[in-house]
């Protein structure tokens, strides 16, 4: 899974990327960015059909969004961008 997510920021570095899976993939993922055990696995609540936002900087955790605070901040980013740059 790390080998993956490595692959994937390296390949995909400086633009968003949308990854759609299980709740343990993200409770590892989260788990590898924060250089925490995989003990602490299940200390990570990971509800049914939860997004997360993930912002990283040289590849380390720099802010983490949740469900609701992602998807709000994702819809008003994209609005703003859609009204500076209108489709023809």
């Amino acid at each position: 899974m790390v080998a993956a997510w490595e692959s994937l920021c390296q390949r995909h570095a400086g633009k968003r990327l949308l990854l759609v899976t299980h709740g343990g993939v993200i409770r590892m993922l989260l788990c590898h960015l924060q250089d925490w055990p995989l003990d602490r696995l299940l200390q990570i609540e990971v509800g049914q059909a939860a997004l997360f936002g993930l912002q990283l900087e040289e590849g380390r955790l720099k802010r983490l969004f949740t469900s609701r605070s992602a998807i709000r901040g994702w819809m008003e980013r994209e609005a703003r961008d859609l009204d500076s740059n209108p489709t023809p």
